[in-house]
């Protein structure tokens, strides 16, 4: 396995593990993975899903990563990380 490749996998794993942990009935996180397009979509609902489907967009953030190449993959899945987690923080700020 290239480095590529276990940067990739590494970073599915990641987000895999931030929509389990910062996600609760305010704030879910769901990733769709798309091998035969190469391509990964991550779904932030604010407010819960039901709440968010009243007014998907406002309540809906969708950030979709290209797999294709596999260099940019990671970057973008870092920033993706990154921003997605800074979102869960800000959110659990005002909840408190």
């Amino acid at each position: 396995m290239t480095t590529l490749a276990a940067n990739l996998l590494t970073g599915i794993a990641n987000i895999s593990r931030l929509c389990m942990t910062q996600s609760d009935t305010d704030f879910e996180i769901n990733m769709s993975l798309y091998p035969t397009k190469n391509e990964l979509i991550i779904y932030v609902f604010k407010g819960g899903y039901a709440y968010a489907w009243r007014n998907p967009k406002k309540r809906i953030e969708k950030i979709r990563i290209d797999l294709s190449d596999p260099k940019l993959a990671a970057m973008n899945m870092f920033e993706a990380f990154t921003h997605i987690e800074n979102m869960a923080k800000g959110h659990r700020k005002e909840a408190i």
